[in-house]
């Protein structure tokens, strides 16, 4: 059945004598790919278990890849799953085509099957979507450059656009921009926005580092 187990009941099942069924899967590690008790049911293949209960409940799934303590544990009939970390997983059943990372002791990361990514949640609705249990925590966009000198940019939101041609623009942005050059880290909030001519952008708002708000001036 070309199929590779090393550990305590690794494919305990999906290698048993009493079905030939199972082909082509990796099991390395503590129940890695151990499979159902009723060893026909055990028909999945080119699945790479790595680590103590990956892939535990695996019968029918195909081209898995678990590595890591519990990664995949349930998955039963998943198919072309990839689970990295800790748990990575753990809530899949059936599910196909998703990548997930785990860290510490739960989920932390996941790309579904419709391409969507989701950061703390396991079932992002849009291209990115980010949740947190915190109410103050949020995402940072930052510069390790420095970036002292009055216009400076110090970290922006870029918004893109594309035309019936293919052609790709820049259509605004939002970006922090430096307006003190004595380190004395005060920075407004510019809202950048494209005129008459695609792709060139020019700033319309600013609020200020003290609270002024300029439309048209880059100086309230």
């Amino acid at each position: 059945s070309r199929n590779t187990a090393i550990g305590y009941n690794a494919m305990r099942y999906a290698n048993s004598d009493a079905s030939d069924l199972a082909k082509n899967n990796v099991a390395y590690g503590y129940q890695a790919l151990m499979g159902s008790s009723t060893a026909a049911n055990n028909v999945g293949g080119s699945n790479v278990a790595i680590g103590a209960n990956t892939l535990l409940d695996c019968t029918s799934g195909n081209s898995n890849v678990a590595v890591g303590h519990n990664a995949g544990t349930n998955v039963t009939t998943g198919t072309r799953n990839v689970f990295v970390g800790f748990s990575a997983g753990d809530s899949i059943t059936t599910g196909n085509n998703n990548t997930i990372i785990g860290a510490g002791t739960a989920e932390r990361l996941r790309i579904d099957s419709s391409g969507n990514v989701g950061i703390g949640t396991s079932s992002p609705d849009h291209v990115l979507e980010v949740k947190s249990a915190s109410f103050d925590n949020g995402i940072k966009i930052a510069t390790s450059a420095v970036q002292d000198a009055v216009g400076n940019v110090h970290g922006r939101l870029v918004f893109e656009g594309r035309n019936a041609a293919g052609t790709v623009y820049e259509t605004a942005k939002i970006q922090s921009v430096c307006e003190d050059s004595h380190g004395t880290r005060r920075a407004g909030l510019a809202f950048v926005t494209s005129g008459s001519t695609p792709g060139a952008l020019s700033e319309k708002l600013r609020i200020s580092h003290n609270g002024s708000v300029g439309i048209g001036v880059t100086d309230p």
